[in-house]
């Protein structure tokens, strides 16, 4: 059974083709059109802040709103960094 997963994994990873994505680390509320500006300008996946330490430790404020945005835009691969 180990050797049959491996394999398929082997064949999955070998025949997928792979290239390189641009991301971008976004700090503040962006709308959805601007997110719909910046996949059209060749970034693939926005990273957003989600944790801010300026002012008050907690939850970024902006964070939910934008991550909501540009899922909106583009619901390809979206992250966040804490």
């Amino acid at each position: 059974m180990k050797n049959l997963v491996f394999f398929l994994l082997l064949v999955i990873f070998v025949t997928c083709p792979a290239r390189p994505l641009t991301g971008l680390a976004v700090v503040g509320p962006l709308t959805q059109t601007a997110f719909s500006c910046l996949y059209s300008s060749g970034y693939d996946i926005p990273i957003v802040r989600v944790y801010t330490v300026s002012g008050s430790y907690g939850v970024d404020p902006n964070a939910d709103r934008t991550m909501i945005n540009a899922y909106q835009a583009n619901p390809y691969a979206l992250y966040g960094y804490m």
